[in-house]
């Protein structure tokens, strides 16, 4: 343990081992090795903050920021970075206790305009982004792809409108080209709109798929635009 400053204060050395046992106000501490301590307090300004360098550069990896939130609360940010970059806030616990993760994979897509079908079994064409935090879902191939492994939360609805009456209608969320899970089934009746949903929680690795198929008896069924055809989904961890 090197220490480079101490203020005018107390500060005792253990007689037999080379140990601090108390101390004042301390400033400038370096430590090698393993720290073992009852409370420690970090009290240097209004924005405390607990670096984690590489060694072989003083580099900041990570750090854990307080600042003042809310008035009189308290912000806890978990902060990491790339070389030479500047710290981000990746996780975040406010003063009522709320926790985010602002770079957490999430998105919410949507079918723009009506289209018909000829295939019995095909994937939905969901074809615009609502909002997709880290970019991984593809409007062109109707694809989420994950950028972590982890599970994964999946919800899709599918609409489709003049469906031959008792022709079955359903919903199949894919991964990897093969079913993962089957929604509910229903057969039509009249020609009317008819809604069927599929959602689960599955593992994934990186570079698995997700997609959003129908299934339906009628090859000549029309898919309904705007908010009745939708798929989304999010990291759970």
């Amino acid at each position: 343990m090197a220490i480079t400053k101490v203020n005018n204060d107390l500060l005792t050395l253990d007689a037999a081992q080379p140990t601090i046992t108390s101390v004042g106000t301390l400033t400038g501490l370096t430590v090698g090795g393993t720290l073992s301590s009852g409370d420690i307090t970090i009290a240097v300004d209004d924005t405390p903050t607990l670096n984690f360098n590489k060694a072989s550069s003083a580099d900041v990896l990570a750090s854990i920021n307080v600042t003042t939130d809310a008035g009189s609360g308290g912000k806890l940010a978990i902060q990491t970075k790339r070389n030479g970059n500047t710290p981000v806030d990746r996780l975040t616990i406010d003063d009522d206790g709320r926790v985010t993760m602002p770079y957490q994979p999430a998105f919410f897509a949507y079918r723009n305009g009506n289209y018909s079908s000829a295939a019995p079994n095909e994937k939905v064409a969901i074809n615009v982004k609502d909002y997709d935090i880290g970019s991984n879902y593809s409007t062109a191939n109707a694809r989420f792809t994950a950028p972590v492994a982890g599970r994964y939360f999946f919800t899709g609805n599918v609409n489709c409108y003049a469906v031959i009456t008792d022709q079955f209608m359903m919903a199949t969320l894919v991964i990897n080209n093969a079913a993962k899970v089957y929604g509910n089934r229903i057969p039509s009746r009249g020609g009317a709109d008819w809604n069927v949903t599929v959602s689960g929680v599955v593992n994934m690795a990186v570079g698995d798929y997700a997609e959003i198929w129908s299934h339906s008896g009628d090859s000549a069924r029309n898919f309904s635009s705007g908010a009745w055809n939708t798929f989304s989904g999010f990291l759970i961890g």
